[in-house]
């Protein structure tokens, strides 16, 4: 019976979700990546529960960071060294609150140290949790590591860019991605994208 709320929960959504093509976004719960996408696809378990440290030297993870519906999770190439990556978090950092009022937490992952990211975090005021995934163990679980890289240089480890939305009971509902990694998707278009997923546990129960 659970399993046939969810398959009529998925096909729902699947027929109510618009894809952006200027995000290059994958349809909630589809397994179907479109080109070029690196990265789990939405409808899966995190695979991953985020243990770690963040940049206040905090031990961290999933269930010490999920908000009231969940989180919203930043995959970075780096806060410190790409263009693209400070700039998209300094417009998180400003506007980041309107995706909290919709009971979802924010957080980062990037394979630099405590200390980088510590740096970033008092530089521009960043107030969201950032976990510093040197080994890129969380990176690796996602399956979004950039492997253009050779080990031994700087940016070997990074990730893809990527954006995930993740339910508090570690259900990836949705994944922003593009492979121009200039471009990111606004944190209005997240806010958007959070706002359709509402409480999806009462949509289930609307399929019974």
């Amino acid at each position: 019976m659970k399993f046939i709320k969810w398959t009529l929960f998925v096909a729902l959504l699947s027929l109510l979700f618009v894809v952006s093509d200027t995000q290059a976004r994958t349809s909630a719960f589809s397994t179907e990546q479109s080109p070029g996408q690196f990265g789990v696809p939405p409808g899966v378990l995190t695979p991953h529960d985020l243990t770690g440290v963040d940049q206040n030297e905090r031990e961290v993870n999933l269930e010490k960071l999920a908000g009231e519906n969940g989180l919203v999770l930043y995959f970075v190439r780096s806060a410190n060294r790409s263009k693209y990556g400070t700039l998209q978090l300094k417009d998180v950092s400003r506007r980041g609150s309107i995706i909290e009022d919709a009971g979802y937490n924010i957080v980062v992952v990037t394979n630099e140290s405590v200390k980088a990211l510590a740096h970033f975090a008092n530089k521009y005021d960043f107030p969201y949790t950032m976990i510093s995934d040197t080994d890129s163990e969380i990176i690796k679980a996602f399956e979004i590591m950039n492997e253009s890289y050779v080990p031994g240089t700087s940016y070997y480890g990074v990730a893809h860019p990527a954006v995930y939305i993740i339910g508090k009971d570690g259900l990836i509902l949705d994944k922003f991605f593009n492979v121009d990694i200039s471009k990111r998707p606004d944190v209005a278009d997240v806010r958007k994208a959070v706002d359709f997923y509402d409480d999806y546990s009462s949509a289930i129960k609307r399929t019974e």
